[in-house]
């Protein structure tokens, strides 16, 4: 789900994405994510890396082309740009079955002096496992 940082008409509007885990190993993992429907949606296939400790999960989501979302909520690319990376984390609970947690997603950023200047997007996310 869209954060606060992106605006009134998107805040809110959520993008649902199936996971695939190809390498599970001491808690490692890495795999793919496709975007299945949603405001935005990118349809290209993410490179997912992350680990799993206790109930607490950390993953990075990075698409091989960075989108812009235009007026009407489409995702067009923007070759101007490097690749997207999103940062998720989140815990699981066992009460619900879902993992819970936040993603944040850094874009425009330019090289400032010693350092760089940054517009930082972030959102919430729920997982559950899927029987397929």
């Amino acid at each position: 789900m869209y954060g606060p940082e992106y605006g009134d008409e998107i805040y809110g509007e959520r993008v649902q994405f199936r996971f695939y885990i190809e390498e599970v190993g001491d808690g490692q993992f890495n795999g793919t994510s496709v975007d299945i429907v949603g405001y935005g949606a990118n349809f290209d296939t993410a490179i997912i890396t992350g680990f799993l400790k206790d109930d607490f999960i950390s993953f990075t989501k990075e698409y091989p082309k960075y989108f812009i979302i235009d007026e009407n909520g489409m995702a067009l690319e923007d070759t101007s740009s490097l690749k997207p990376r999103l940062i998720y984390s989140g815990q699981f609970n066992s009460n619900t079955g879902f993992f819970i947690g936040q993603w944040e997603f850094w874009a425009n950023e330019m090289l400032s002096g010693d350092g760089s200047i940054v517009d930082i997007f972030t959102g919430t996310w729920e997982m559950t496992r899927d029987n397929m």
